[in-house]
């Protein structure tokens, strides 16, 4: 089961979700994730990856010291 819950957050993008379900699903799935996400800059840039494009770049402009 762990090693599902982490390929799926490993494979988990944006697609059609808002940001607020991908957000959702994104914290459900990162709890199972800790050799993955070490810290709040790894987390931002994981979730950052699985944004569709436009949005990224929205996002980048932006900085923010936590998640």
């Amino acid at each position: 089961m762990m090693l599902l819950k982490q390929e799926e957050f490993r494979s988990l993008r944006m697609g059609s979700l808002t940001v607020a379900e991908y957000h959702d699903i994104f914290e459900q799935l990162v709890r199972y994730t800790q050799n993955d996400v070490e810290d709040d800059a790894d987390k931002q840039h994981l979730f950052m990856k699985g944004l569709y494009y436009e949005l990224r770049l929205q996002f980048a402009r932006n900085t923010n010291p936590t998640f």
